[in-house]
């Protein structure tokens, strides 16, 4: 992946809901004039694929490389951690670019929490930044990549 992205935005997009928040997010974070790796934008569908015939296998393998590689090219992560449980691929996303030493912003607004001290260690500790505001999200990405 040639390009060089200022922030690989990971977040769950599997309901209309999660789709129009993370456009919400999406457009303030380009409007900002930030360079943004979107997998639901900039990557591979495994659903849209799939039903175009493709071997599953294929696919999966496609999608893994795809935003494996658009972590690589990102500066910083902004990981999407609302919902019931924080989503299996944000967990996974957050996890390789902590191990990359990448710098990664949680951005929280839901209440909901499987623990009383609010959200897992592991994930908590594979941050630099948790913050609870869409505006402190850009500046903590700008800031703690060096901007």
């Amino acid at each position: 992946m040639p390009m060089k992205f200022d922030v690989y935005l990971a977040a769950p997009f599997f309901s209309e809901s999660e789709r129009r928040y993370n456009l919400t997010i999406l457009e303030a974070l380009e409007a900002d004039g930030l360079k943004v790796f979107y997998p639901a934008r900039d990557g591979v569908i495994a659903k849209n694929e799939i039903a175009l015939g493709k071997s599953q296998d294929k696919v999966l393998q496609a999608v893994w490389e795809c935003d494996i590689s658009g972590i690589e090219a990102s500066r910083a992560v902004l990981a999407v951690l609302d919902g019931r449980t924080v989503d299996e691929g944000v967990c996974v996303e957050i996890g390789y670019a902590s191990a990359l030493k990448k710098v990664v912003v949680g951005y929280h607004t839901d209440d909901r929490s499987s623990f009383h001290w609010g959200l897992n260690p592991m994930v908590l500790k594979a941050m630099n930044a948790l913050v609870c505001d869409l505006d402190a999200a850009i500046i903590s990405v700008r800031e703690l990549h060096g901007e």
